[in-house]
This record gives structure tokens, sequence and C-alpha cells, in this order.
């Protein structure tokens, strides 16, 4: 019976992403830039697409919502995890004698980097760059640059520790990875 289960949920799994593959290839259409093997969940949001680019071998999860407004780019091998925000834009509210909704926008850059994993519920707001090989925590809100292999957590996002030793972390800075080397997996 375990067996029986085991294959029934395999085959699910398989058609769930190749269903978000082709949502991926719809998005190909609008988004500035979109690389290889690009898995985008159903109800994810994406607005500004046109100022998106999205590097080989990424999955963003669902309910993820993603504004590119001020610019948006994300690496390759980026796990973004389900209900997340990445917002390239916010409102205006400096003025006191007019409503906010009416006091404009403003945007900045986000810049996630490669081999990065957004866990869930994780909000990125505007002028943030995440260094490569960092790991977000769920529930997290960015305010501000991540390191290179940091994990971060909270509100606002804390330096909890490094992934890796200083000694691992520079033999991790010169390791390259290979889009070609996983497009079989």
């Amino acid at each position: 019976m375990k067996s029986i289960i085991h294959f029934i949920q395999k085959g699910y799994n398989k058609i769930i992403f190749f269903i978000a593959f082709l949502r991926a290839g719809f998005w190909r259409m609008f988004i500035k830039k979109m690389g290889k093997k690009v898995y985008i969940m159903h109800s994810c949001m994406i607005t500004s697409p046109l100022d998106i680019e999205i590097g080989d071998h990424v999955c963003i999860n669902h309910h993820t919502s993603i504004s590119g407004r001020g610019f948006l780019k994300i690496g390759n091998f980026v796990m973004i995890g389900q209900n997340c925000s990445i917002q390239a834009g916010g409102h205006v509210f400096n003025d006191s004698t007019r409503p906010m909704m009416f006091q404009g926008q403003r945007s900045g850059p986000i810049e996630i980097g490669d081999d990065v994993w957004l866990g869930a519920n994780v909000v990125v707001l505007p002028n943030v760059k995440i260094g490569r090989g960092s790991i977000i925590g769920a529930n997290a809100v960015v305010t501000k640059d991540v390191p290179e292999f940091a994990i971060m957590g909270g509100v606002p996002a804390k330096l909890i520790r490094y992934r890796f030793s200083q000694e691992e972390k520079e033999k991790a800075k010169n390791t390259i990875f290979q889009s070609s080397d996983y497009m079989k997996q």
C-alpha cells in the first residue's frame, strides 16, 4: 500500500512541477529576462514584469507576490518559499497634508544572489541586495543588505550566523555552479 501511495504522490508532484514550468513559460513572454528550468507555482502575482530578471533553476512557490517596479534581479539556483513578498516599490508617506495614496510611489532595486533560499512568508523591501548562498528564515523582513552565506531571521532580519566557517566561505566563493551540471536533474 505504501508503494502505491508513494507512486501516486510522485506522479502528482511531477504534474504540479510541469504545470509550474508551463506557467513560467507564459511569464517568459513578459519578464525582461528568464533563464532555464524556472518554476512559478500557482497563485503567484507578478507586477512590472519588464523590470524583472530571473536566472536558471529558480522556483517561486505558491502565493508569492513579486513587484519589479524598481528593478528586481533573481540569480541562479534560488528557492523562494510560499507566501513571500518581494516588493521593489512602495508608497511615499512624508506629507501630513495629503492622503498617502496621493503622495506617489518610490522604488529601489532588489538583487537576490545565486544559491539563495527565502523561507516561507519572507518580505524583501526595496534597495536590498541578498548575497550569494544566503538563507532568509521564515517570516523575516529584509530591510537592508545581507552578506554572502549568511543565515538571517527576524523582523527586521538580523544575522543569526554564517552557513560556513571562514575557510569554507572562501572555498565556496570560488565554487561556480554551472547550470549545465544540473540540467538532467
